[in-house]
């Protein structure tokens, strides 16, 4: 299944919980458990202002170079989706 930019949380092998948020990727759930491939990951905890609008520019930039009806959509759709989660982060 596709990821969308968001919130990931999981428990590491000392049963901590970890909170990342994922640029995008992929996961794939089987019998044995759950893979993540993530385009980035970056503890939650670090996602400040700065590193927000770094993102805001990335799918910007990704938005402002697309050349298909479809390529537009998802770049603007991944805008859409890292300023709402700027704005969740931020309360």
């Amino acid at each position: 299944s596709a990821l969308r930019p968001g919130v990931l949380s999981y428990k590491d092998a000392k049963g901590d919980k970890q909170v990342l948020f994922v640029r995008g990727g992929f996961a794939d759930v089987s019998a044995n458990g759950l893979i993540v491939l993530a385009e980035q990951a970056v503890p939650l905890a670090e996602m400040n202002d700065e590193r927000f609008a770094h993102e805001v520019k990335l799918a910007s930039d990704e938005l402002a170079s697309a050349q298909t009806e479809d390529s537009r959509r998802l770049a603007s759709e991944r805008l859409a989706q890292i300023e709402t989660l700027r704005g969740v982060v931020r309360h």
